[in-house]
């Protein structure tokens, strides 16, 4: 094993231990290793770079924006609120939420619908008094599942597609995968929404327990400081 190899190994093992414990953002944990291998030429800058040109990635990264204008557009909000404002019980309001969404993730990355979808669920979930806990992880499910029925569902298949495409290969046709995805998802969603949830914590969102204290409101007030009135009542 060469110096090079070993050196390698640890830097990526000091990585992972990062983004582990949490040390600092993953983006700069990861471009920051991505840079000491360039400055110790262990990767060339070619080789550094050849990754923001995969059809995958930049397919991921215009998605997000997609999402984004969705989000800020305020119809992913109405749209998720009226489905569940028609549900009667908390497996309705799973059934109402969970099916679309694994919908949506065959035609649209599921990273993004998740991020979309987060604080709208967790609004949702605290203003009918109902643990937020119940709803998120599933939510992130559904959306793996529906994303594997379809080429651009996932960011792993379109990043696979990529790669196939850079050696050569034929690559994926949108509903190639659908016959794995299909049924994976079928029964993935019958058992988040009939079994998965009661094992999930019944917990409570920080504002309910906020609420549930009682706490006293208290009104603080922050003014531009003046230098000149500071010392004056110091010298006083």
């Amino acid at each position: 094993m060469t110096f090079e190899m070993i050196l390698v190994i640890i830097v990526i093992t000091l990585m992972l231990a990062g983004l582990f414990f949490e040390m600092a953002r993953p983006d700069l944990l990861v471009f920051f290793t991505l840079f000491f291998f360039i400055m110790t030429d262990i990767v060339s800058t070619d080789e550094a770079l050849v990754g923001f040109s995969n059809e995958g990635m930049l397919t991921v990264g215009l998605l997000f924006i997609v999402a984004g204008a969705f989000e800020r557009s305020g119809l992913v909000e109405r749209l998720v609120s009226s489905m569940l404002a028609k549900a009667n019980t908390r497996q309705g309001a799973m059934f109402r939420l969970l099916v679309p969404i694994s919908g949506f993730s065959d035609f649209l990355n599921n990273t993004p619908i998740v991020v979309t979808l987060t604080p709208i669920v967790r609004k949702w979930a605290s203003e009918n008094n109902i643990s937020p806990f119940k709803f998120l992880l599933p939510l992130s499910y559904a959306a793996i599942l529906g994303g594997t029925i379809t080429l651009m569902g996932t960011s792993t298949n379109l990043v696979i597609h990529g790669l196939l495409l850079d050696f050569g290969e034929k690559g994926f046709n949108f509903f190639e995968l659908a016959w794995v995805g299909v049924p994976i998802t079928f029964i993935g969603l019958v058992y988040l929404i009939v079994v998965g949830h009661r094992f999930l914590p019944d917990h409570k969102s920080l504002i309910e327990k906020v609420r549930e204290k009682n706490t006293k409101d208290y009104l603080s007030e922050i003014q531009p400081w003046n230098r000149q009135r500071f010392f004056s009542e110091r010298c006083d």
